[in-house]
């Protein structure tokens, strides 16, 4: 049995809240293994978005939302092309205006999920499957923040990777699908990345795209 480690802490301003960017799966298993994993997402805005693309009201001046949250996740290879993992959502929320702060803290939810590794000449193809349930509750009448969407979610994609002598380029396409008439997304990134001397730098794109709005 292996025990590995893994931390990585990503930072995101972005326009609409929605987890845009699925943590990368190990780039080998070892049969037996288990591994340990964190990624975080920030996010802050001072407008409200809507159901029409690139429309948005600005709130009043001093007002904003902000969000940080983090993943946890435990991962237990089963095989040199098979792993499975799950974990926990954890998530802080502020909203501030010009006399009120409120702030809110939750842990947000619990997921599973599995990756498949396929192997190819020039391209290594990695499915993944995810499922959450919601261990926070969200509601339109309540007063303090909002940590998560609070509703069930499944989440499907594929990761494609391709090695090259001093980088490797990663790129995602996914789809996923929230609960309770909450919208369905197209998710997609982009990413390559460099090791130097025990540390590896990176960087890349990533987005959403709402399919269908709110019901």
């Amino acid at each position: 049995m292996k025990l590995t480690l893994a931390l990585g802490l990503i930072f995101f301003c972005v326009s609409a809240r929605g987890g845009t960017v699925p943590e990368s799966p190990p780039s080998a298993w070892n049969p037996g293994s288990f591994g340990f994993s964190a990624t975080s997402e920030y996010f802050t805005s001072n407008a409200n978005y809507d159901d029409t693309r690139g429309s948005f009201s600005r709130l009043p001046t001093g007002s904003s939302f902000t969000n940080f949250t983090t993943r946890a996740k435990a991962r237990y290879a089963f095989a040199h092309a098979v792993s499975a993992y799950g974990g926990l959502g954890f998530a802080q929320s502020k909203a501030v205006n010009t006399s009120v702060e409120k702030t809110n803290s939750n842990v947000t939810d619990f997921f599973l999920g599995a990756n498949f590794q396929l192997v190819r000449r020039w391209w290594r193809v990695v499915p993944e499957f995810e499922m959450s349930l919601p261990l926070d509750s969200a509601s339109a009448t309540q007063t303090i923040p909002l940590t998560s969407e609070g509703v069930w979610s499944t989440r499907a994609g594929v990761f494609l990777f391709k090695p090259f002598k001093h980088l490797r380029f990663e790129s995602y396409l996914g789809f996923l699908y929230l609960g309770e008439g909450l919208s369905k997304r197209f998710l997609y990134s982009m990413m390559a990345e460099s090791a130097f001397g025990g540390f590896t730098f990176g960087g890349g794109v990533a987005g959403l795209e709402t399919i269908l709005a709110d019901e």
